[in-house]
């Protein structure tokens, strides 16, 4: 059976900020303070901060997060949620430049699974394909 590990990643404050607005949407009565009962401390510190969409919070806060929203649902299958959630963001998220170049984005998603720190790289690439990027990662 595979150890689940959530450190060492880093996901996009957009990703996070997009989560969290669906659920605002999508389960009204749900509050950020809610979402705090069912998660880490680190992630409760990381929640109750303004999330920048620019920033990088940690993989964890996502994963705990999209857990607490689905458990806070009601009723609602973790898997399904998660695949809400995931549409809701790229609808949010993925601008033109994304949709004018699939084929480059796919091309780069391909190689980024390959790479040992697939988030930032991938998140990297598109912005030197978007030109946001220069060439050298941090």
């Amino acid at each position: 059976m595979a150890r689940e590990v959530l450190e060492g990643g880093r996901v996009k404050g957009s990703v996070l900020r997009s989560h969290l607005l669906w659920a605002a949407e999508h389960q009204p009565p749900l509050k950020i303070q809610d979402i705090c009962q069912h998660v880490s401390p680190e992630s409760v510190r990381v929640l109750q901060a303004p999330i920048l969409t620019l920033g990088w919070y940690p993989f964890r806060t996502v994963i705990e997060t999209d857990r607490a929203i689905s458990a806070l649902a009601g009723g609602v299958d973790l898997k399904e949620s998660v695949i809400a959630l995931g549409r809701y963001s790229a609808r949010i998220n993925l601008t033109t430049n994304y949709r004018v170049t699939p084929t480059r984005l796919m091309m780069f998603d391909r190689l980024s699974r390959q790479c040992r720190r697939c988030r930032q790289h991938r998140e990297h690439l598109v912005g030197v394909l978007r030109g946001d990027r220069s060439d050298q990662l941090q």
